[in-house]
C-alpha cells in the first residue's frame, strides 16, 4: 500500500521554519511558505519536491539573495509589494520572483513605481486617518478592495482625486 507522499512529507515540517537564504537568517511560518501552492517554495515545503538541504545549524538553506528574500516573504504574507523609496534593484527582485515561481509578484515589481501605493498598506494608513475624521477615503479604499478589482496599485494622486470626486477606481 502506497502512502500519500504529500501528507508524509508535510509531517516533517514544523509550523515554524528557519531558513538560511544566502547567509541571511529568516524565521517564518510554514503557512507563509506554502501560501502560493504552485510556487517553488510551495512545492519545497509541502512535500511536492524534495525540501532544500539543511545548513550546519539545521536551517533550510536556499542559495539565493538573502537581502532580497525579505520582499519575497513580505509578498507571500501580504500579497502586495512595498519597496523602500528609490529602490534600485527592481530587476533583480523581479528575477527572484520568477525564480520562486511567483508571477503575480514579478508583475507587481514590474509595475511598481515610487508613486505606487499598495492598496492594503494604504488601508492601514487610512484607518489612522479615519480616527482623525477622514473616513471618506478609508471607506473608498475598503470599497476598492472589496470590489474584486485585480488592480494591485493606485497612485496617491489617483486615490486623492477619486476621494475628492467620490469616484470608484
Amino acid at each position: 500500500m502506497q502512502e500519500d507522499l504529500t501528507t508524509t512529507d508535510m509531517a516533517e515540517f514544523s509550523p515554524v521554519v528557519e531558513l538560511n537564504v544566502g547567509g541571511v537568517f529568516y524565521t517564518t511560518a510554514l503557512s507563509t511558505l506554502t501560501r502560493e501552492p504552485d510556487s517553488l517554495l510551495g512545492h519545497m515545503f509541502s512535500g511536492k519536491t524534495n525540501p532544500p538541504a539543511r545548513d550546519a545549524k539545521g536551517k533550510y538553506f536556499l542559495d539565493r539573495d538573502g537581502v532580497l528574500f525579505r520582499y519575497v516573504l513580505d509578498f507571500l504574507r501580504n500579497q502586495a509589494i512595498v519597496l523602500p523609496e528609490s529602490f534600485r534593484e527592481k530587476e533583480r527582485l523581479k528575477q527572484e520572483a520568477l525564480y520562486f515561481r511567483l508571477p503575480a509578484m514579478a508583475e507587481a515589481v514590474e509595475s511598481y513605481t515610487d508613486a505606487s501605493v499598495p492598496a492594503r498598506a494604504l488601508l492601514l494608513a487610512t484607518s489612522r486617518w479615519a480616527t482623525a475624521g477622514v473616513s471618506h477615503l478609508a471607506e473608498m479604499v475598503l470599497q476598492m478592495l472589496n470590489s474584486g478589482s485585480s488592480r494591485a496599485f493606485w497612485s496617491v494622486e489617483e486615490l486623492l482625486s477619486a476621494a475628492m470626486s467620490s469616484e470608484r477606481l
